[in-house]
């Protein structure tokens, strides 16, 4: 009796199959994982000001201390008096949301605001004289969610944000 098998060119084909939809996804793929790093980074910059607002709303102004949104005792959040580092009030868990690629590198045509992307950290930037404007920035990994080509970092709000693909920064 005879036994039923595939060729060998029948293998091969199915190979060459296989080799050729695992190219086309591959790009996909690799795509998807930053757009979902993209997507947890604007959530945590949601909750950064989710706790900015709180801040607000308990000493009457924003922060007027610009830098990294981290842990640190001369970070962003602390008290107006400058007596103490009051952020532990304002995160869950008491730790301000990290990016979740912590070892990132910063472009070399880009400067790192604040040093703080490559940190881990966001940055933060008081601009209003008045009180009542801010930016959180940080660089997306898909550059086409970056908003704009303004360096975060002294951007003092007097003018419009240079529309660009550099930086991601929410202007408030």
């Amino acid at each position: 009796m005879k036994k039923k098998a595939f060729t060998l060119i029948e293998l091969l084909i199915v190979i060459a199959i296989i080799g050729v939809l695992a190219a086309a996804l591959y790009p996909t793929i690799r795509d998807a994982l930053s757009r979902g790093r993209d997507a947890a980074r604007e959530g945590n910059i949601n909750n950064i000001i989710t706790a900015l607002e709180t801040y607000n709303s308990d000493y009457g102004v924003y922060p007027t201390y610009s830098g990294c949104v981290d842990g640190s005792a001369t970070g962003v959040f602390r008290d107006p008096d400058d007596t103490g580092n009051v952020f532990k009030d304002y995160f869950k868990g008491a730790t301000p949301p990290l990016d979740p690629s912590p070892n990132r590198t910063v472009p070399t045509a880009l400067t790192d605001p604040g040093g703080c992307i490559g940190a881990g950290n966001y940055y933060y930037e008081y601009i209003g004289a008045n009180g009542l404007e801010y930016l959180i920035a940080t660089i997306m990994e898909t550059e086409k969610k970056n908003n704009t080509s303004t360096d975060p970092v002294g951007y003092d709000g007097s003018a419009a944000l240079v529309d660009g693909s550099d930086y991601f920064v929410k202007v408030l």
